[in-house]
């Protein structure tokens, strides 16, 4: 495999996975809801940044949650992004 990969879906931080819900959003389930995340909950709160990002997969049409997908090493490419 080569060092380039396409992949589309959902970003969220590790931190918003982890507790199940967003950070300025704390009644949303995160891998529910994931187009409800916002730009400043991605990107802004240090704790959001430091625990990382991944990509989610598709909706399991049982449980009406993504799965979890892609997670980036370089969190910093993410932010950068997300600024533009």
């Amino acid at each position: 495999v080569g060092d380039e990969v396409c992949i589309t879906g959902y970003v969220l931080d590790g931190l918003c996975i982890t507790q199940g819900f967003f950070l300025d959003a704390q009644d949303t389930n995160s891998l529910e809801f994931p187009e409800e995340h916002t730009f400043h909950c991605l990107i802004d709160p240090p704790q959001c940044v430091e625990s990382g990002y991944q990509v989610l997969g598709p909706k399991n049409e049982t449980t009406g949650m993504h799965c979890l997908g892609f997670r980036f090493d370089n969190t910093t490419t993410v932010v950068e992004l997300a600024k533009t």
